[in-house]
């Protein structure tokens, strides 16, 4: 639980972060976070869609 709150809060900075800088740069951003929350094995399905994890 505690996971998946963790991974929206840091998907919801990367959304801010992505209307802010905007353009290329915020698409970097964004795809950082991303990155950052399939490392972490957050608990958010955008961050195990491309594993492949047998939970």
């Amino acid at each position: 639980m505690v996971e998946a709150i963790c991974a929206g809060i840091v998907i919801g900075l990367g959304c801010v972060a992505d209307l802010y800088v905007s353009g290329i740069m915020g698409s970097i951003l964004y795809a950082i976070v991303i990155m950052s929350v399939i490392y972490y094995d957050l608990d958010l399905f955008v961050g195990h869609t491309g594993l492949l994890n047998p939970k």
